[in-house]
């Protein structure tokens, strides 16, 4: 079918697809020490879930077919309006942008899940990739690989983790500024911080019957600029920049 003219958009899909497929067992992307502590406080140490790098090559694949996607689609327009394409109403449909794999609530939630691997460089990788595509322009292409055979998956044994503050006093995620401006920056809240059953204390928020991503304040999030005069606040408060002694007034 992708090689059909009028669904040609889909070939990268197509691609994304192989490429799943192929490196299904390749067990050098994948986490070595696995997700779930038996009752001895003990963790599996076993090919598990696909590894941090490997996550992010696939969420570079997605936003480059998308980033990708919006150029073909305005190439098309161009094209149409011009002549250089015969004008058929099947044309003039594919036009539009056809797909958009990642959008900014899936950006965000991605993200989120991110901010609890242990591999992160930094804050908000999802959202670095997010703009290195489709800001900077940069475009990372799906490779062809052979198919990788199905092997046995070892198990390498066991390793001894214990309760997540075992060894030293480990708060979690805690916010102590938050719990301390959270009464004046959001006085509606019902508290400062959650409380959670086993009685640990962390940073506020609210549930739904599902991780849920509000769609239009995750587009703000993603996509936000800010006035001029904010990039100076943000850099005087964080103490970014100084100023020079004496010359406060020119600023």
């Amino acid at each position: 079918m992708i090689r059909e003219p009028q669904h040609a958009f889909m070939s990268g899909l197509n691609d994304f697809r192989n490429y799943l497929l192929a490196t299904q067992w390749d067990m050098s992307r994948r986490e070595l020490v696995g997700r779930t502590v038996n009752d001895k406080g003990c963790i599996r140490i076993q090919a598990d879930t696909l590894n941090f790098q490997a996550r992010m090559d696939l969420l570079r694949f997605l936003l480059t077919l998308d980033a990708l996607e919006i150029e073909r689609a305005e190439q098309h327009d161009a094209d149409l309006a011009s002549g250089c394409i015969e004008d058929t109403p099947e044309k003039r449909e594919v036009c539009e942008v056809q797909f958009e794999m990642i959008m900014p609530a899936q950006l965000v939630a991605i993200d989120f899940m991110l901010s609890m691997h242990h591999y992160a460089p930094h804050a908000f990788p999802a959202l670095s990739a997010w703009y290195e595509i489709h800001r900077l322009g940069k475009r990372y292409p799906i490779p062809d690989v052979e198919p990788f055979p199905r092997v046995p998956v070892a198990n390498y044994g066991w390793y001894h983790g214990g309760r997540f503050d075992a060894e030293a006093p480990a708060d979690g995620p805690r916010d102590y500024l938050a719990e301390q401006w959270n009464p004046y920056r959001h006085p509606a809240r019902v508290s400062m911080y959650a409380q959670m059953k086993q009685g640990e204390r962390v940073v506020y928020f609210e549930e739904s019957d599902h991780l849920d991503v509000d769609g239009a304040r995750a587009c703000e999030f993603v996509t936000c600029s800010f006035d001029h005069d904010w990039y100076a606040r943000v850099q005087l408060i964080r103490q970014l920049t100084r100023l020079a002694s004496g010359l406060t007034r020119r600023f």
